[in-house]
């Protein structure tokens, strides 16, 4: 079993992208994890292998090195990778064995379906709230928890929306979301196989994703 050691915050530096980041930054400071910044930026016409981390527009560098985080004490990794953002995340992803992925909701149900469906797992959509006191508790007793992450992370894609952010209204309206926390567990195509409103503790959680892959659990 392990806790959640790395996770990884695409940024394009937009409104949504801050959002996630201000998240991903909280989670990380609250579980320790190195919190791994990535911008995926277009493929330069003549790629060498030096070109792949150095965009030809110098101020994406710039932007992304003085991209603001609110604590000095944050462990942080920034990276520049071209490709295709969702092969970049996902790639990366594996490559820094990064425990969960935090982005904005602007294409945030195609990326994890991609991965999920390179990997054929089901994805794990968790709304939640800065101002929802349950969606604190679970991710504190539950989504910290080792036992938790070790389960996710061995059968599921994590995904996490935050109903705060502007662009969620899609896949708040797809999913018909009316509380937080909400959690959904969708195929990797976002057709629903499992969905909860309101908290849940930790055997509630594990409970539920033992519905669609008892071995998961059982294995641990």
């Amino acid at each position: 079993m392990q806790a959640i050691r790395r996770i990884l915050c695409p940024v394009d530096f937009s409104d949504a992208s801050a959002n996630a980041l201000g998240y991903a930054e909280r989670l990380a400071t609250s579980t320790g994890a190195e919190l791994v910044l990535l911008h995926a930026f277009d493929i330069p016409a003549s790629l060498t292998y030096a070109d792949i981390g150095n965009p030809s527009d110098p101020n994406i560098g710039s932007q992304l090195e003085t991209l603001p985080l609110s604590s000095t004490e944050t462990r942080v990794t920034r990276i520049l990778h071209a490709g295709s953002a969702g092969e970049v995340i996902c790639w990366l992803a594996q490559e820094r064995e990064c425990d969960l992925i935090v982005m904005g909701t602007h294409g945030r149900t195609g990326l994890p379906q991609q991965q999920a469906a390179q990997s054929g797992k089901p994805i794990i959509l968790f709304f939640t709230g800065k101002w929802c006191v349950p969606c604190r508790i679970m991710k504190r007793n539950v989504w910290a928890d080792e036992q938790v992450t070790a389960s996710v992370n061995a059968a599921f894609i994590p995904v996490t929306i935050d109903v705060d952010d502007p662009d969620a209204a899609a896949a708040l309206s797809r999913y018909s979301v009316g509380a937080t926390p909400s959690t959904i567990i969708t195929d990797p195509q976002g057709n629903v196989l499992q969905q909860k409103e309101g908290g849940m503790g930790k055997a509630d959680f594990l409970e539920l994703l033992g519905k669609l892959n008892p071995a998961a659990i059982n294995d641990l």
